[in-house]
This record gives C-alpha cells, sequence and structure tokens, in this order.
C-alpha cells in the first residue's frame, strides 16, 4: 500500500487529519490529547513532561499541532 501526503502551506493537508493522528500519534486518546511531551538537551538528556494545555482536552490536530507534525507525522512518511 502506498500512502501519499500532500503538504499545504508547509503543513499536511486538513482533510483526514483526525484520522492520520488516531493511527499514529502517541498523544491521541479517543478523540482527546494526552499532552505528553518531550525535549532533548545539548548534552542528550532527555526530559518528558505533561503540557496541562492539551492534556485531557479534544485533539487539535486540524487546528495544528506540533507534536504531530514534528514527531507524530514523521511515521506517516
Amino acid at each position: 500500500m502506498i500512502i501519499t501526503i500532500t503538504k499545504l502551506d508547509g503543513g499536511f493537508m486538513k482533510t483526514g487529519m483526525l484520522n492520520k493522528a488516531q493511527k499514529c500519534c502517541a498523544n491521541y486518546n479517543v478523540g482527546n490529547c494526552l499532552g505528553a511531551n518531550f525535549s532533548i538537551s545539548e548534552d542528550g538528556t532527555v526530559y518528558t513532561w505533561v503540557n496541562p494545555d492539551f492534556a485531557t482536552k479534544k485533539c487539535k490536530v486540524e487546528e495544528g499541532c506540533d507534536y504531530f507534525e514534528n514527531i507524530a507525522s514523521a511515521s506517516l512518511m
């Protein structure tokens, strides 16, 4: 099966975004976001946290989500 991802204005098209998040985003949970995030410092230390602005709230992938665009969508490529 071949999946074609079309980009629009540097981001993914909004059509079907919720479906894509459901399939590949680790933060997607029954329509809501878990809010988990991480960063890696220059010395290689990994920091994880839960962002209260997203946790337990409706998935915002169709409005634009940095986690989805930078982390989860890599599995679609």
